[in-house]
């Protein structure tokens, strides 16, 4: 990835003054807390990559379903405490509606159990808030839209 970077930034068109992002990923984001939704997008945005993220932040089940009917997303990355749904009923019911996008579970439940049965339901990944990087997740969500 350094030698690409190298690369484009050597080779570049003059009127480009910084690097471009090469590909964009359209997410989902389903939280109800906007602080949390603020700083997954910082972290997502800070970090050194190739790929540009497009949120789409919804904060009920039933706006995610909406927002599935009417556009098409890369990823879903869902927190599981919602206004309007909890816990695995909400992977269930979006990986029930669009079983072909990943989703990659993002909550504040340290629950070993429940994420099993999140994975168990559908979700590729699921991370616990504050424990990672956006490093790291992005390479969960490289990794969940490559599969």
């Amino acid at each position: 990835m350094l030698i690409k970077l190298y690369y484009y930034e050597y080779n570049k068109p003059k009127h480009v003054n910084s690097v471009m992002a090469l590909d964009i990923q359209k997410i989902l984001l389903v939280e109800d807390c906007a602080s949390d939704a603020c700083l997954i997008q910082q972290m997502l945005g800070t970090s050194l990559s190739f790929i540009r993220y497009d949120f789409t932040t919804v904060s009920r089940l039933a706006d995610a379903l909406a927002a599935l009917d009417s556009e098409s997303f890369s990823l879903m990355l869902l927190d599981l405490n919602l206004l309007d749904s909890t816990g695995v009923a909400t992977v269930s019911a979006l990986h029930g509606s669009r079983p072909d996008i990943p989703i990659i579970v993002y909550s504040g439940v340290n629950d070993p159990q429940l994420r099993q049965q999140a994975i168990l339901c559908g979700a590729r990944h699921c991370v616990e808030k504050g424990k990672e990087s956006g490093f790291v997740i992005k390479f969960m969500i490289e990794q969940a839209t490559t599969i």
